[in-house]
């Protein structure tokens, strides 16, 4: 960070190693099939998530400094996605792994409660650009037969990832 009298002007980078997931399952009646439904599930995982981003901010008293910020981010995700069919019995089971780039915007404060410490809270909004992945799977049963390998791509995965943060910061230079 660089301070210029109120006004206070950084760079900042973090990874994260995460847990964060989601999903989405859906049923669908097959449109000219008598009876015939197909079940889906997609899911994604994300294993890291990495941000660059430059902040501004301006210093309110002369302990609390508010920021915005914005920059890049990239992370690691692994996705899948299932489907079973009733009439004929069939399934199918795709998995595969992307590095994801998206863009991250935030907001903060951070206030400083003694010579080198300050703690802060921020919200920020990231936004994953859509991408198409490559996956691969196995079907089991239906006109496939058994332990067939498929491949598909997935197109336009998008993620939305709102974060809250909490953290407490050491300053190296008062």
């Amino acid at each position: 960070n660089a301070q210029s009298g109120r006004f206070v002007f950084g760079v900042e980078g973090e990874i994260l190693a995460t847990g964060i997931k989601g999903n989405f399952a859906g049923s669908d009646a097959v449109f000219g099939a008598p009876g015939v439904v197909i079940n889906s599930t997609f899911s994604s995982k994300i294993d890291w998530l990495a941000l660059a981003s430059a902040r501004a901010g301006f210093v309110v008293g002369d302990k609390l400094m508010l920021y915005g910020k914005g920059g890049l981010a990239i992370a690691e995700e692994q996705h899948s996605a299932a489907a079973a069919q009733n009439v004929p019995a069939m399934s199918i089971n795709y998995s595969g792994k992307a590095v994801h780039t998206g863009a991250v915007v935030g907001a903060g404060a951070e206030y400083a409660f003694a010579r080198n410490w300050s703690v802060k809270a921020e919200y920020d909004y990231i936004r994953m650009f859509a991408q198409q992945v490559q996956l691969a799977g196995v079907a089991v049963g239906g006109p496939f037969g058994a332990g067939v390998t498929l491949s598909r791509s997935a197109d336009r995965i998008t993620q939305d990832l709102h974060l809250v943060k909490f953290g407490v910061n050491y300053h190296f230079k008062p």
